[in-house]
């Protein structure tokens, strides 16, 4: 062996001289040198990759757009050995790969899928550890950089940039900004300050390339924006009844889709209405209608007089317990195409109202075969669903959110297979939406739950130590209170039996009562009207019918209108479509897109029937309302929106230029942006009860004070503690003037935009049990206030108990 081969093979044992400070400037350079790629190549690239088939295969229904990042480099000024990156946005998380070289030289690319919501709000983050060890758990959390989509908007669909890389700490620290106010105090120790109070420190910079097309706020984001398709199933089935919808498909509209682009929903809105205005109304025998004419047992004739009030409680108490079978279902709802249909109902009596002998001859004998038993037997419990086919459709509801939800399911698996063994498939979507909503919510919440708790609490009271903002003039103007008055009764009996089971003095009746669980009775009776005059409802097939609330359709011939009345959050379907709270670009702005889905159902299928009820009545009807609480108020905006564009279509249908078409909510969510909401603010009323948390409750202010709490803990755990936060007077006027000065932030700042209550508002405040109206503007939803009656005041108890005692103070 040659002594040069001896020497290579022995080179690393030979004593290395120590490095010259030329080297070690030359060293430096190298470790900071930069290879920019050819963005042009990669422009070209990103453009074919955006138009393959494969990536538009992902998910094209759930409205996103792709960001590919790759992750380049990084450059520290602290020592790490084998760093590794963990890259976050919402519930999708990757890890690249643990790099042998102190500036990774990774080039590895991560996809995420975007909705718009996501690019208003969502951030990437990307965590730096330092993993010396690739088995040895000794992984050290070095720091932390973040990428905002919203600082995306300008940028080339292809660029290069670098994100700073701050380090990390386990404690959220004050921002530097509360330092003089800090210095001023005395509570303090001075020299603390600035260990507890700045911004962090710059450790290094990573090196990303971004690829993403800025989202823009247009209709072409949202789906289904082609014409609609020739050969969309037909809607009127002959088999059934000729005005009843009726569907094979997955969903609502042909696919799983959420909501759909307004132009395709104003062409099926369109088609539909051309169809039903052009079929066969048919004849009251036809459909087994009764010859005899029954007596109303609650309607007040003009004429009618009662010698005392004591008479008029007996007349009223009387309907109240008299025999279902007294009570048939509106043969005209039937004959104009509104489904009837009460789950809780469809055991307890016939629903055709007919007599014990015509019942009984239309079932078989007992002596009958017993497969001809069950057979008739199905028969007659099909037909009391068979008209709303597509109301409540399962595949639809269980497939969306199988699909929206997915991205969960892949971050979470263990938790989500256990999950699915003890729960339905529709309990197991509802958890998802829970774990989605809160990843995207608390991206970078790492506190405790009694934290929280301690932070609420101190929230709470600087929100209740806040003077109350100036109100305008009570509104003494009776028509407005009656109005408000009146349908809000209407708002009220969509929650059915159950709901007005805790109302008032009907719940004790009810609760007695015979027939008390049926939702069609509790309408009739608390409304006191005719059941002819109860046009339609749908209270049945509640599995997987979200984003499609109950509702009911009457006469309020008080009135000369007709009401549309819709259910607010009761099931856990209806929870689902409050939690999809993404936001979603609609008419030049943005709104909540569970809400627009739900209007979008009502627009479609009901309201053309509506239409059509109107233009065979014109003579009777003055008015059409829409209503609702909560849920159904939110949806009930959305939906006087798409309508109000074919007001005069409506009125020509009429044959009246006045006729009448309002929208009265009460406790609505949340649902649209102020362009929208001025926009239609002749056309929608709201009424909010004092601190009612639901009408401030949106994506945008939930995340506001979300800031704020954790501002608080950090506040409240540098001034010694909550217990000294709360019992000492000083403490805690030093951590309300620090919440407040953030709070003057916050509002000024325009990173969380946020939705409003629609229309028209009309604040209702309580002082004791003294309730009085005041005109308020769309200000009232610029944030989420916590007080200790702010969920108590959004029960339609608080409301039921408000127009109660206005009703006494202007009618006593």
């Amino acid at each position: 062996m040659s002594t040069l081969q001896k020497r290579s093979r022995h080179a690393s044992l030979i004593p290395k001289a120590k490095p010259t400070e030329l080297n070690n400037w030359v060293d430096d350079r190298k470790t900071r040198s930069l290879s920019v790629p050819d963005l042009h190549r990669l422009r070209n690239e990103w453009d074919t990759y955006q138009q393959s088939d494969t990536i538009h295969s992902i998910s094209e229904s759930m409205l996103q757009a792709r960001n590919l990042i790759d992750l380049l480099n990084i450059r520290m000024d602290c020592d790490i050995k084998k760093p590794q990156i963990r890259l976050k946005m919402g519930p999708s998380r990757y890890f690249s790969k643990r790099s042998d070289s102190v500036t990774g030289d990774w080039n590895e690319g991560f996809l995420f899928l975007v909705s718009y919501h996501a690019q208003l709000f969502n951030t990437v983050e990307f965590d730096l550890y330092d993993k010396p060890h690739k088995h040895w758990p000794t992984t050290k959390h070095v720091g932390k950089a973040k990428l905002r989509l919203s600082k995306l908007e300008g940028k080339n669909d292809v660029f290069v940039t670098f994100l700073p890389i701050y380090e990390y700490r386990s404690k959220r620290l004050l921002p530097s900004d509360f330092q003089p106010t800090l210095l001023e105090t005395e509570w303090i120790d001075q020299a603390s300050i600035h260990n507890k109070v700045g911004d962090l420190s710059l450790i290094g910079s990573i090196q990303i390339r971004v690829r993403y097309k800025f989202q823009e706020p247009v209709h072409e984001l949202m789906p289904n924006r082609n014409i609609l398709a020739d050969d969309e199933p037909a809607f009127l089935s002959p088999g059934l009844h000729p005005l009843t919808t009726a569907t094979t498909r997955r969903s609502s509209y042909g696919r799983a889709d959420l909501a759909q682009d307004e132009e395709y929903v104003d062409n099926l809105f369109e088609k539909r209405l051309t169809q039903v205005m052009s079929a066969h109304i048919p004849s009251e025998q036809s459909i087994g209608a009764h010859k005899k004419k029954k007596r109303n047992l609650f309607q007040l004739h003009r004429n009618a007089s009662f010698q005392s009030i004591a008479s008029y409680r007996m007349h009223w108490i009387h309907g109240l317990f008299s025999p279902a079978k007294k009570l048939p279902n509106s043969s005209s709802g039937r004959r104009f195409g509104f489904s009837q249909n009460d789950s809780d109902d469809n055991n307890r009596f016939n629903p055709d109202g007919e007599d014990d002998q015509e019942s009984e001859s239309s079932s078989l004998s007992s002596s009958a075969p017993v497969s001809d038993r069950f057979a008739h037997g199905a028969r007659k419990k099909a037909q009391h669903i068979i008209d709303s086919v597509n109301f409540g459709d399962r595949n639809f509801a269980s497939q969306w959110m199988a699909d929206s939800f997915e991205d969960v399911a892949l971050s979470h698996p263990i938790v989500d297979k256990l999950i699915g063994l003890v729960v339905s498939k529709q309990t197991q979507a509802m958890v998802r939406a829970i774990i989605k909503t809160a990843n995207s919510f608390g991206q970078g919440f790492r506190v405790t739950g009694i934290k929280l708790l301690k932070s609420a609490l101190l929230v709470q009271s600087f929100y209740e130590s806040l003077p109350r903002p100036a109100e305008s003039a009570s509104i003494t103007d009776i028509e407005v209170i009656d109005d408000a008055c009146h349908y809000f009764a209407f708002a009220l009996v969509a929650y059915g039996w159950r709901g007005l089971c805790y109302i008032g003095p009907y719940g004790q009746y009810a609760r007695g009562a015979r027939d008390r669980r049926s939702n069609r009775l509790a309408i009739i009776r608390f409304l006191q009207i005719d059941p002819e005059d109860l046009l339609g409802y749908e209270y049945a097939l509640r599995k997987g019918a979200s984003f499609q609330p109950s509702y009911y359709v009457a006469l309020d011939r008080k009135r000369d209108a007709i009401v549309l009345s819709i259910r607010g959050t009761w099931s856990l379907y209806d929870a689902i479509t409050d939690l999809v709270c993404e936001y979603m670009p609609w008419k030049g702005g943005l709104v909540h897109s569970g809400m627009l889905a739900s209007a979008q159902w009502f627009y479609t299928n009901i309201i053309p029937q509506i239409f059509r009820y109107i233009h065979h009545h014109k003579l009777e009807l003055k008015s059409f309302i829409i209503t609702g609480h909560s849920l159904g108020g939110g949806t009930a905006s959305l939906l006087t929106m798409m309508v109000a564009d074919h007001v005069q279509e409506l009125r020509n249908l009429a044959d009246n230029q006045q006729f009448n078409f309002h929208c009265y909510n009460y406790a609505p969510a949340a649902v649209s942006s102020p362009d929208l909401c001025n926009m239609y603010r002749d056309y929608i009323t709201s009424f909010v009860c004092q601190d009612d948390v639901v009408g401030r409750l949106s994506y945008g202010t939930a995340m506001k004070l979300k800031e704020l709490v954790l501002d608080m803990i950090s506040a409240y755990e540098m001034l010694g503690g909550f217990r000294t936060a709360m019992t000492d007077p000083k403490a805690r006027k030093l951590c309300f003037q620090i919440a407040s000065q953030r709070r003057e932030k916050l509002d000024a700042d325009s990173m969380y935009p946020s939705l409003y209550i629609p229309g028209q508002i009309i604040h209702i405040q309580r002082k004791e049990s003294t309730y009085s109206l005041h005109y308020t503007t769309h200000v009232i939803s610029n944030e989420m206030k916590l007080t200790k009656t702010c969920i108590e005041d959004h029960m339609i108890s608080a409301y039921q108990n408000a127009f109660v005692a206005l009703r006494e103070k202007y009618h006593p």
